[in-house]
């Protein structure tokens, strides 16, 4: 029997079509009204001296639910702020017309920003409703700044839309404004408003829980991870209302109970 002949079949490839983007967008302003020429808060320094070609960031809070009111963030919430433009952003590079945004490019102290987001440009954009925030710095880098501030809004019009098909039907845009005269709802700050002067060092760890031990039959040792050293335990007997018990702790630290008079006892350690 003769040797099989190998079988040389050709595939014919097409073109593949890209897959459609989705779209959302983030639009950020702050203008004070300087054109009626009455400027009353420009963003700062930590001296007071409007800032002129330094770095703005915009961006949303990650893993933070949007209903939450920023008036309420903790350290961690406020650390989790991941810019989408600015110097140091994950899409900078992706289109540096609109992400390389800056404070006092115009006019000292205000800064304007249109920051559109395609899903093909940038996957790291979050598919679900985010809520957004504005970070600004010192210093006309990241690296080479020393101080900067967070801020955010309460209403819906500072949450970001997931990312749609534009056809029929654009997303409408987060508009973060700081112009309390058009901001949907009240602005929160993580220092003080409109000036530079929270390091822009990272936050503490995040707080774990570790141990709970029974030293004896009325005290409690507790143990925890991260924070910042200067943390409160609170104790409850139903799991709704808490009550400080010890405040400013370092991990390990001890609370005296009474078994006789509580039976069961819930313990947390939180940011004061």
């Amino acid at each position: 029997m003769p040797p099989l002949k190998p079988l040389l079949v050709l595939f014919s490839t097409l073109p593949l079509t890209p897959a459609l983007a989705d779209f959302t967008q983030v639009d950020g302003f702050w203008s004070d009204l300087f054109f009626s020429n009455d400027p009353l808060n420009p963003l700062t320094d930590s001296n007071g001296t409007p800032l002129a070609n330094t770095v703005l960031q915009m961006g949303y809070f990650q893993g933070v639910d949007p209903a939450k009111d920023p008036a309420t963030y903790s350290a961690q919430d406020w650390a989790s702020f991941t810019a989408l433009s600015g110097d140091g952003s994950t899409n900078a590079a992706a289109d540096p017309a609109n992400y390389s945004t800056v404070v006092g490019d115009v006019v000292a102290g205000y800064f304007e920003a249109i920051v559109p987001l395609d899903t093909n440009l940038q996957p790291e954009v979050p598919d679900s409703d985010v809520r957004v925030g504005v970070r600004f710095f010192d210093g006309t880098t990241r690296a080479g700044s020393s101080l900067m501030n967070t801020v955010s809004a309460s209403g819906a019009g500072w949450i970001m839309p997931a990312p749609i098909d534009p056809d029929p039907v654009p997303p409408f845009p987060a508009r973060a404004d700081l112009d309390t005269s058009f901001a949907a709802g009240t602005l929160s700050w993580q220092g003080t408003a409109f000036q530079t002067d929270v390091n822009p060092s990272p936050a503490a760890p995040e707080l774990t829980l570790t141990n709970v031990s029974l030293n004896d039959p009325t005290s409690l040792e507790i143990s925890w991870s991260g924070g910042d050293g200067s943390n409160d335990i609170q104790t409850s007997t139903d799991g709704e209302t808490f009550s400080t018990i010890l405040a400013s702790q370092a991990s390990p630290a001890v609370i005296t109970i009474n078994p006789t008079a509580a039976r069961k006892l819930l313990v947390r350690v939180i940011e004061p």
